[in-house]
């Protein structure tokens, strides 16, 4: 199941203009309406063009239907810290959380992190997100401060 608290993110990162661009529309969209962001916020395993072809807002193309935020975003250069959730089930203190936070990398503490790498939780994609949200912020400063 593809996590809701996905879709207010993409919505505040996503160009469509370059999205219309994308699925070489006609007649190009400028924002997801009203009734597109409610369906989905009540259909969150929908990717964004299901919605928009369920709603009768697209044509029914593959192309649409199975393109995903993810690969939308990565296309429109948007790195990958601004979008991706890590699940946090423990406190710092190694505590049971009731219930799953969801946490942008972007948003996550440097601790957080390294304590992530040091204990083995994480390998491939994710593990290479970490290495490098590390670096990033060893070089630039201003993002040491990022909260969670």
């Amino acid at each position: 199941m593809r996590l809701s608290e996905r879709i207010p993110v993409f919505l505040r990162l996503v160009d469509w203009q370059k999205l219309s661009i994308r699925w070489n529309l006609e007649n190009p969209i400028s924002y997801m309406p009203r009734k597109a962001r409610t369906y989905w916020k009540e259909n969150p395993d929908q990717r964004v063009g299901q919605v928009l072809i369920n709603l009768n807002l697209l044509p029914d193309t593959s192309k649409i239907w199975l393109d995903e935020e993810k690969t939308i975003l990565e296309s429109q250069n948007i790195h990958p810290r601004q979008f991706t959730f890590w699940g946090r089930n423990y406190d710092k203190d190694m505590k049971r959380l009731p219930k799953t936070e969801w946490v942008l990398i972007k948003d996550m503490t440097i601790d957080h992190i390294q304590a992530i790498l040091d204990g083995g939780w994480t390998n491939g994609y994710m593990k290479d997100l970490f290495e490098e949200e590390l670096e990033l912020r060893k070089n630039l400063p201003i993002l040491q401060h990022e909260k969670s």
